[in-house]
């Protein structure tokens, strides 16, 4: 192999793979100067690689494939090399002929190189040709780490994952990319996973196929899945692990073998997951191959490794993982604070549930079950894991806001939607609103209480910020934020933030309002039983009132996810659940029974406030739906427009059942349509 002969600083040179014909010619003569073993004494992979697929592989490799492919399809794309901390990275860069792209970087794996990631060029550079739009576009940036494929050989102990991830984020720097994703399967998963720990500047999300937060750590087993996912584990590391234990202590000793038979190289990197290996086996035995993992696009992998003899060096990234995990042994790692993406395919290893995705990475904004592909999903099935990868990061994009919401327009219609969160969850339980309510061209502003502005695990370690909260606080400061806007929003609340919506509104804020299972405001009396049991947590101890007061989780899944599926009710209570101030809660109930108005108090005969429209979930335990009804009737106005919507099934979480996508887009086209198109007086606070 030969590159340009530039090697200074850190400039970018053009790079071509060339295959001296001698290197072709020695490979025929060790593949057919192979010295077999017998045949294996099972009739499944049980002893390690069969010895029919190895001699079919060794046929075909030696025979019929063409062994000037790979140059050929590395060439047909634009290749580069720059030294990074000492060596040379190799790497494909893809710029999307669509505008407005969003900046990729993936990482492959062993046994892999960028072999196994070319078929997802086309799709994710060029989705228009595939069956998407223009807007899923992304630049792709497709590096070979140090030691494999055609990147230069590490000189110096050092370069595990988090050295890998350091050197991705200054290519990416030198690329002139200032925000960007990455992505990464395998040792990828492990590289991407410790950029976003690292806080690489300009990542702004991950999205991995393998959860290599689980693999030396003990996990949980409390339902059907994470049991299977356990079991999946145990089998592996009790049959499976042995290339792993070998590459991870003396990736030298097996470096002899692999530099120096094809055979042996083949047979090494085939022998990794029991999917993979059966779906190779019968591409080649019986040829017939599972989706894009055909004999050629193998033996293209397969003959990466070999001309550029980097059989021994890959496997030493493995030893340079281990040593650096011994050494940070004990230590908890740096917490992941950007959006997480996952995608688990069923022929994975194992199949990670989403409980415990989401207990590696808190900050999970997608999940989801492929129907099919495996440990290699990029390379089985390139078409699936690109629609995999767009809908994973589509809520990373940059909103592409039309002209008239960067200026105010001549009808003065709303640009910025306002979500305001409400007792014992955070801001985060509006992430997918937000991601949905910014595609589609908004400004979206989702404010804490004053105090919460940390993390939920922060919260819930000291509450302190929780427990002296009051309801005039709370306004003072979304008012504050709302006379910062150039136009009225559109304002939506959530439970108490409906309440808080409502007070808004009141005193002359927003173009229009929606309140999603609103607590009501002072006035309204309605008290169903399931309201009681919800809130007797807070109501129990009259001393809760300068208290934070939490939810167990049984008490959780009966006021807020009743009608969730179990694991989904699980996952939310850990991402979403905080205590709630025990003054506020208890100085709401009281309000009903004080002389004049108090701090929930509205004017209901109004007639300046903006529409408002009230949207019930029909399971609701909290705030069932007829204390919405209630509080729509105490409205009295004539000039002004409220309205009253109950979806059956729904519970109190609405914002987070499956289904909501339809009711955000449903209630934003609502407010769209009745929001007020020039700006009211803003009166001031009460």
């Amino acid at each position: 192999m030969t590159t340009v002969e530039d090697q200074t600083g850190s400039a970018i040179r053009p790079f071509r793979v060339e295959c001296p014909e001698e290197a072709l010619d020695d490979l025929r003569r060790r593949l057919a100067a192979t010295r077999w073993p017998s045949r294996e004494l099972v009739h499944d992979r049980s002893q390690g690689v069969q010895l029919a697929t190895m001699q079919a592989l060794a046929r075909y490799w030696a025979s019929e494939y063409e062994g000037r492919r790979v140059e050929a399809r590395l060439n047909a794309l634009p290749q580069f090399t720059t030294e990074i901390d000492g060596v040379d990275v190799h790497f494909i860069h893809v710029r999307s002929p669509h505008e407005d792209a969003l900046p990729l970087i993936m990482t492959h794996g062993w046994p892999g190189s960028v072999v196994e990631l070319l078929e997802t060029v086309g799709p994710l550079t060029d989705p228009t040709a595939y069956g998407g739009t223009a807007e899923d576009a992304f630049d792709l940036v497709l590096p070979s780490i140090p030691g494999y494929g055609f990147s230069g050989e590490p000189a110096e102990l050092g370069w595990n994952a988090g050295r890998t991830a350091r050197a991705w984020a200054e290519l990416m720097n030198r690329l002139g990319y200032t925000r960007y994703v990455a992505q990464g399967g395998d040792v990828g998963a492990a590289v991407t996973d410790a950029m976003a720990r690292q806080a690489a500047a300009g990542l702004v999300g991950i999205h991995t196929n393998l959860l290599v937060t689980v693999l030396g750590a003990p996990q949980t087993g409390n339902t059907e899945e994470e049991r299977a996912a356990l079991e999946a584990l145990a089998t592996f590391r009790a049959t499976g692990f042995g290339y792993f234990l070998e590459m991870a202590t003396r990736p030298q000793t097996i470096g002899y073998a692999l530099l120096d038979s094809p055979v042996a190289l083949a047979a090494w990197l085939l022998d990794h997951d029991t999917d993979s290996y059966y779906k190779i086996t019968r591409a080649f035995v019986d040829g017939q191959p599972a989706g894009n993992l055909t004999r050629d696009h193998i033996l293209d992998n397969l003959t990466t490794y070999w001309l550029g003899a980097t059989g021994a060096t890959a496997a030493r990234s493995y030893w340079e993982d281990g040593r650096a995990q011994a050494m940070a042994a004990g230590q908890a790692p740096p917490p992941v604070r950007i959006p997480v993406g996952y995608t688990t395919f069923p022929g994975e290893i194992f199949r990670a549930p989403r409980s415990w995705v989401a207990a590696s990475y808190p900050t999970l904004s997608y999940f989801n079950e492929a129907e099919r592909g495996g440990h290699f999903a990029a390379w089985e099935e390139p078409e699936l894991f690109a629609t995999e990868l767009r809908a994973a990061f589509r809520s990373l994009r940059r909103p592409q806001i039309p002209t008239p919401r960067t200026a105010p327009s001549a009808s003065g219609e709303p640009d910025t939607i306002v979500l305001v969160h409400g007792f014992w969850v955070t801001p985060r339980s509006w992430e997918g609103w937000k991601a949905r309510y910014e595609q589609r061209g908004y400004q979206v502003l989702t404010p804490a209480y004053p105090g919460f502005e940390v993390e939920v695990e922060a919260l819930n370690a000291d509450p302190t910020p929780i427990a002296e909260l009051t309801l005039p606080q709370v306004i003072a400061s979304l008012e504050e934020l709302l006379r910062t806007l150039d136009r009225p929003p559109i304002l939506m609340g959530h439970s108490a933030g409906g309440t808080l919506v409502q007070l808004l509104l009141d005193r002359g804020h927003g173009a229009v309002g929606v309140v999603l299972n609103s607590a009501p405001t002072e006035g309204v009396r309605v008290l169903p039983l399931s309201q009681l049991r919800s809130t007797f947590v807070a109501f129990k101890n009259p001393a809760n009132r300068h208290r934070a007061v939490g939810l167990t989780y049984e008490q959780w899944r009966y006021a807020f996810t009743n009608t969730f599926p179990e694991e989904d009710s699980r996952r939310l209570y850990e991402r979403y659940a905080i205590p709630a101030s025990g003054r506020i809660l208890w100085s709401s109930v009281l309000a009903n029974f004080m002389p004049g108005p108090q701090d929930a108090a509205v004017d209901y005969a109004n007639d300046d406030r903006a529409p408002l429209l009230f949207v019930s979930g029909g399971e609701d335990h909290l705030m069932p739906p007829s204390v919405q009804r209630s509080n729509v009737e105490h409205y009295r106005s004539p000039h002004t427009l409220t309205e009253h919507e109950e979806y059956p099934g729904f519970a109190h979480l609405l914002p987070a059942q499956d289904g909501w996508e339809a009711i955000a887009d449903h209630v934003l086209d609502w407010a769209v349509a009745h929001a007020r198109r020039t700006r009211p007086e803003v009166a001031g606070a009460r």
